[in-house]
């Protein structure tokens, strides 16, 4: 059995219908391209974020140094604020490991180009080239989800140089 013949009503409809379709494809097109781009600015800011909060853990780990150095010449008061500084220190560091931010581990003491900036080199023919002498700002990568791996701050470290 045949189709029967399309009156141009039904053609009339059928058109509307294919420029309908063809405006939705193209709307679910232009918010995929939002949606991504959206996605991009929020990856960007929350980067922005974590590394702000790593510089201040950089200055909870320098006041924490300095308060080890003269440990034994603090009063108690004295005593109770830096144990208070160490919780605060340790807490936003349990903050950056729940975000998914973790230190950068330096695989058998070596600086690698992948996760180090040398900052200044030093010569010791006892020690192979590229081993750490002092992590002078420990650096982070990201430890799970889509960024696994990647480098959020690159440590910067001194380094062994071999001479000549």
């Amino acid at each position: 059995m045949d189709d029967p013949p399309e009156t141009p009503a039904g053609e009339e409809a059928r058109a509307l219908l294919r420029e309908r379709l063809v405006a939705f494809q193209r709307r679910i097109a232009e918010l995929s391209a939002e949606l991504e781009r959206r996605d991009t600015e929020a990856t960007k800011e929350q980067e922005g974020l974590l590394l702000r909060l790593v510089e201040v853990l950089d200055g909870f780990e320098n006041l924490d140094e300095s308060i080890r150095k003269r440990e034994g010449e603090l009063d108690k008061p004295a005593r109770r604020l830096a144990h208070g500084v160490g919780l605060l220190q340790r807490k936003l560091q349990r903050v950056l490991e729940e975000s998914g931010v973790v230190p950068i581990e330096l695989e058998e003491g070596l600086a690698s180009r992948e996760t180090c900036d040398v900052v200044e080199t030093r010569p010791e023919p006892s020690r192979p080239d590229r081993t750490v002498l002092e992590v002078v700002r420990r650096g982070y990568r990201w430890a799970h989800g889509e960024r696994a791996g990647r480098i959020l701050r690159k440590a910067e470290v001194i380094t062994v140089r071999s001479e000549g």
